[in-house]
């Protein structure tokens, strides 16, 4: 689908339609709790809630800092093709590129251009590398 003005915005739904309604529920119990105390099970919900919360937090969080990750070596990636060729680097996917960045820059290009041809696996454009460029900073 084309993006426009119309449909740029996006909702993540386990952030908008899950996380945060439970946040939200357990934030009013547990004010309500505050002010006249509830009765012993409603507070156990809220603490399954926040437990579940938690949880899912911590996976939105990772989830994010590797889409992160995996944009930040697509432009890597593409300024090291154009160093190294002065044509831009050609539509893969993002799976496809991240895979590439253990290319060392004597293979990278081949190494693209075969992905190209073939239609290349990530697992195949790994095996494929000989001379392999460490990447440590991906957590």
């Amino acid at each position: 689908m084309e993006q426009t003005y119309k449909n740029h915005a996006r909702l993540d739904p386990l952030f908008h339609f899950v996380l945060t309604p439970i946040r939200l529920v357990v934030s009013l119990i547990l004010l309500v709790h505050i002010a006249r105390p509830l009765p012993f099970i409603i507070i156990i919900i809220a603490a399954v809630g926040v437990i579940i919360s938690w949880f899912l937090w911590i996976f939105l969080i990772r989830s994010y800092a590797l889409k992160n990750q995996d944009r930040i070596i697509k432009l890597e990636e593409s300024i090291r093709y154009t160093r190294l060729t002065s044509k831009n680097l050609p539509d893969l996917t993002t799976k496809q590129i991240v895979a590439l960045r253990f290319a060392s820059d004597q293979e990278l290009v081949e190494l693209v251009d075969k992905t190209m041809k073939n239609n290349t696996s990530p697992q195949e454009i790994k095996k494929q590398i000989i001379q392999w460029k460490a990447d440590t900073h991906r957590i």
